[in-house]
């Protein structure tokens, strides 16, 4: 009789219950309406990472007409989640279109075998220089005897030793006998040959031997231009190097210039083991503090003039000169990935103020991760991309989750060292904060392909940051500026004190017990649950 009634209990509640569930879905749907966009980057992605992983190499007629099917399917719904599952789908079929256009377009031919001793000659593309007497040089191949055109790969990469005369565009010449490029050393590691082989590197080489500089052959005006940045980076680093003549001058040169391979291992491993080794990556943090920097002061010195603030568009005025000061940085930088990403991002955010909308909002870091995409689909697979959109798609949820929660208690003046001292609280709560999510949305990607975590990747930063931004890049941008009237010196022995601290925080941070945790190797599925998770946290609202 029991089971009875308690069958007869369900029966007359489940019209309350499928009220009940009907009310959740209408009010999730409510809370979620219009952020339909910032789930777009994310199936772009799942499209890009699914190419990737098939086993078969899809075709373009299937996928296109599967895309179409899908936009039609979803524009005859109209509204509902069949509309915009349709749409989801739509758009990872197009970044797994996108991504075999990109293969198309930019590999290119890779030797299978080592060949005998050749002769080649090209242009010098970029000049990596290491440590000691050796470097690293692209060469963009015009010619190579002895290999068909079809066999002949369109970049190689050369280690040789330092040569003062070589700069990028010249024309070489050189006898060398080519490699194939390098397979994982270990199942599921980093492959470099495919990162190499969507560059277009089909192939490496090693000599000692200087190589033959033609300076009557020159270089396409692309490559012209190249040329000159990579004299203005190299005269910049001169300097600083002249400035801070021992080993954090080399760190100062890997801030300002973006030339890391020349940091001794021994710095390598304690920014690590401490989890500031974003310092030394041109990202969005550096990005961030040169360009927003030169926003606040141009547009505070604008604001002195009463007849500027009130009748003049100065805040759009800062935006556009820190646009102008972020792409002159990217350029000096030597416009890596991560940097190209951060000014990216950037770039959005501030043409965000030039027509008046909000710079700090998750559609803008929608819309950039977009862009990025698709001007390098293969970046989804690289830590820098994953690590940089998860960070800043998790600060950004942090910071509009606190801007909704209306019952947070405004900070009151009660005296001004009392309100100066809440202030300081908030501050350090809100970096605290922030180097947390940071962490935690970037600990997904970095046990997958470091195997490694840092534990105290919190104390770390909490104490280096301040000094980072504080000291450090601003004495890198005033030093930077001042090099055209000789007068870098004293902004840069500021830096090197305020470097001299990071490292000194870096090497007691790695020195505490653990810091150098090491994790088992994890599976693509796990970092993919892992950071679907993350997203869900940041994306979904209720």
């Amino acid at each position: 009789m029991t089971i009875i009634a308690a069958f007869l209990r369900l029966g007359a509640n489940r019209d309350t219950l499928r009220q009940q569930v009907a009310r959740l879905y209408h009010r999730a749907g409510a809370a979620n309406e219009g952020r339909l966009i910032l789930w777009l980057p994310v199936a772009m992605a799942a499209g890009i990472g699914a190419y990737f992983a098939l086993p078969v190499e899809p075709g373009v007629i299937p996928v296109g007409f599967a895309i179409v099917g899908m936009v039609f399917w979803g524009w005859s719904q109209l509204s509902g989640w069949r509309s915009a599952a349709a749409t989801l789908a739509a758009m990872a079929l197009f970044g797994m279109l996108l991504a075999k256009a990109h293969v198309w377009a930019f590999s290119g031919p890779a030797i299978a075998a080592v060949t005998e001793e050749i002769h080649v000659e090209g242009f010098v593309e970029q000049i990596t220089r290491g440590l000691g007497r050796s470097a690293t040089v692209i060469l963009r191949l015009g010619a190579a005897t002895g290999l068909p055109d079809d066999q002949r790969p369109k970049r190689i990469r050369i280690s040789t030793a330092v040569q003062k005369n070589l700069r990028v565009g010249d024309h070489i010449e050189a006898e060398l006998r080519l490699n194939p490029l390098l397979t994982p050393v270990a199942p599921r590691a980093f492959d470099f040959a495919r990162t190499q082989w969507l560059q277009g590197i089909g192939a490496s080489a090693s000599t000692r031997t200087p190589l033959r500089i033609n300076r009557n052959i020159s270089p396409p005006n692309w490559l012209a231009f190249r040329r000159a940045i990579d004299a203005a980076r190299f005269t910049i680093s001169g300097r600083i190097r002249n400035a801070m003549p021992d080993e954090l001058g080399l760190l100062a040169v890997a801030l300002v210039t973006g030339e890391r391979a020349g940091l001794p291992p021994r710095m390598k491993d304690s920014l690590q083991a401490s989890g500031l080794a974003h310092v030394v990556s041109i990202s969005g943090l550096h990005m961030s503090l040169v360009a927003g920097s030169l926003f606040w002061i141009i547009r505070g010195l604008l604001a002195f003039s009463m007849h500027l603030a009130l009748r003049k568009p100065i805040k759009k005025w800062a935006a556009a000169a820190a646009l102008i000061a972020g792409a002159l940085y990217l350029a000096l930088s030597g416009c890596e990935v991560p940097a190209q990403r951060s000014y990216l991002m950037l770039a959005i955010m501030f043409a965000a103020v030039l027509v008046g909308r909000p710079a700090l909002s998750l559609r803008n870091v929608a819309l950039a991760a977009m862009v990025a995409m698709i001007l390098d689909p293969a970046a989804v697979l690289q830590p820098g991309l994953q690590m940089s959109f998860l960070a800043v798609t998790g600060l950004l949820s942090f910071f509009e989750a606190r801007r909704m929660d209306r019952s947070l208690p405004p900070i009151m003046r009660r005296g001004r060292v009392v309100h100066a001292a809440m202030r300081l609280a908030l501050a350090f709560l809100t970096l605290a904060a922030t180097t947390v999510i940071a962490g935690i949305c970037t600990g997904p990607p970095a046990a997958y392909h470091f195997g490694r975590v840092s534990p105290y990747s919190l104390v770390g930063n909490l104490l280096a940051l301040p000094i980072v931004s504080s000291i450090i890049m601003p004495m890198a941008l005033a030093g930077t500026v001042m090099m055209p009237l000789g007068l870098e010196h004293l902004p840069f022995a500021i830096m090197h004190i305020g470097l001299k601290s990071v490292m000194a925080i870096s090497d007691w941070t790695a020195s505490l017990p653990g810091a150098r945790y090491f994790v088992p190797g994890q599976t693509a599925i796990s970092a993919v649950v892992f950071s679907a998770g993350i997203l869900h946290i940041c994306l979904v609202r209720g």
